[in-house]
């Protein structure tokens, strides 16, 4: 983290040699058959090759976050940046942890599953404007939670089934959900409106529902987390049934 930072602030020279610093002291870290690659900008990966288990890897995260935070003395600057890391994505986890998977087929799977989302996204924008942005948004909100609470409760392979809807159906909601936002907002703060949500979205699915989902994990009880997140999003297309979208309308236009 802050890398661009540093490299405008003291020059490309300077970011090179920082660059190749944080190389280093990850391979300090790394064990023997260990691999570390740098993926191109300030993207990195530390390959463990004998890791047992979870706990491990997050150890090794630990360390890593703490010896690229320590500061570094390059060309008479002191420089300090961080370091973002991720072990694993939450399903794959699950998938690994819970159910018995292995891990190379998991990631092929949650890869795989991501595909089709691509075709469900251009015909969302079609089921929008057939059937109506609000009726869109309350069955997306109510089929996907359903597969979010699925994936913690269908048994054996059953689960696949939740892990390849849940992202279609999902994906739903957007173009109804940014057609609903421009009606109802001012068209003098629509940009706004939109950034705002955007951000909220982002800081609830990307960082309270994983953290929600990390605990549970740590607990070993991913399945009741799906379920009471799933339960959640099942219950908020209740709410979205209480808006009045040409009441609303109206006052967005006046």
């Amino acid at each position: 983290d802050h890398f661009k930072a540093a490299n405008d602030s003291f020059g490309h020279p300077v970011g090179d040699a920082l660059l190749r610093e944080v190389a280093a002291r990850l391979t300090s870290l790394a064990a023997p058959g260990d691999l570390v690659v740098r993926m191109g900008g300030d993207e990195f990966i530390l390959a463990q090759t004998s890791v047992q288990s979870r706990d491990e890897a997050e150890r090794m995260a630990q360390r890593i976050f703490e010896t690229i935070s320590a500061p570094y003395l390059i060309a008479g600057h002191d420089i300090v940046i961080g370091a973002s890391i991720g072990v694993y994505s939450m399903m794959t986890l699950y998938l690994v942890a819970e159910r018995g998977m292995e891990r190379e087929l998991a990631n092929t799977l949650v890869g795989i599953s991501r595909i089709p989302v691509i075709v469900m996204a251009l015909a969302a924008g079609w089921i929008s404007d057939r059937f109506g942005p609000k009726p869109t948004i309350v069955l997306a909100l109510l089929f996907s939670g359903l597969m979010v609470f699925l994936l913690g409760l269908l048994p054996g392979r059953w689960v696949l089934l939740a892990v390849f809807l849940q992202p279609m159906l999902t994906v739903c909601f957007f173009p109804a959900g940014f057609t609903v936002l421009s009606r109802i907002v001012p068209p003098r703060t629509r940009n706004h409106s939109v950034s705002l949500t955007a951000f909220i979205g982002y800081l609830i699915g990307g960082g309270l529902i994983p953290t929600v989902l990390g605990v549970f994990g740590d607990a070993k009880r991913f399945g009741p987390a799906f379920a009471f997140v799933g339960s959640l999003i099942f219950l908020s297309a209740f709410l979205m049934l209480r808006l009045d979208l040409r009441a609303e309308e109206e006052k967005g236009g006046g």
